[in-house]
C-alpha cells in the first residue's frame, strides 16, 4: 500500500494557549508572584484523576516562599491534543460553576484551543485567583523585606 505523505497536527499545544495567557504576569505582580505550567512526572500522573497520556499543572509560586505552590488547576489530554480534560482547584470551580458541585472534581472537558483560552480567561478573573495572587504577595513581600533587613551590608548601610 502506498501512503499519502502526513502532516503534523496544526493544532496549538494546550501548554502553550494556557502559558499564552500569563505573559506579563510576573510583572503584574511587582515580581513577588509568578505563574507556571509544570509537566506531571510519572508519580504525579497517578495522582491525578485525568486519564490522559499528556498532564500539566498550573501552578502559583513565589520565590520568597520557595515551599509553598498553589495548584490552579490540572490538565491533559491525549495525542489528538483535543479535548483537553481541566480540574479545576474546587474553589474556583465553586465560583465557575456554581450549580455545578456535584461534579467539581471531575474533569471538564474543552473541544478546541479557542474553548481552553476562554476557560483560562475565566479562572483569571475568578475572585478567588485574584485573593489568592494578593495574599501571596503581601506574604512574599513581607519575606523580600526580611531577606533584605537579614543582609548584612543593608544593615550597615543603614548604620545598623
Amino acid at each position: 500500500m502506498k501512503w499519502p505523505p502526513f502532516e503534523a497536527s496544526e493544532k496549538e499545544y494546550p501548554e502553550i494557549v494556557v502559558e499564552r495567557n500569563f505573559e506579563g504576569f510576573s510583572k503584574a505582580t511587582r515580581e513577588l508572584v509568578d505563574i507556571r505550567i509544570r509537566e506531571a512526572g510519572d508519580i504525579g500522573r497517578m495522582d491525578l484523576e485525568l486519564q490522559v497520556s499528556f498532564q500539566f499543572e498550573l501552578l502559583l509560586y513565589s520565590e520568597y516562599l520557595r515551599e509553598y505552590r498553589f495548584r490552579v488547576m490540572r490538565f491533559g489530554y491525549d495525542v489528538r491534543l483535543y479535548p483537553v480534560f481541566v480540574i479545576f482547584n474546587y474553589d474556583i470551580a465553586l465560583e465557575l460553576y456554581p450549580d455545578a458541585r456535584h461534579d467539581l472534581n471531575m474533569p471538564f472537558n474543552f473541544e478546541n484551543e479557542n474553548e481552553l483560552d476562554k476557560c483560562v480567561k475565566s479562572v483569571i478573573k475568578t475572585s478567588f485567583f485574584i485573593d489568592t495572587v494578593r495574599g501571596l504577595m503581601k506574604i512574599a513581600k513581607k519575606r523580600q523585606d526580611m531577606e533584605f533587613w537579614d543582609n548584612d551590608e543593608n544593615e550597615k548601610s543603614f548604620g545598623l
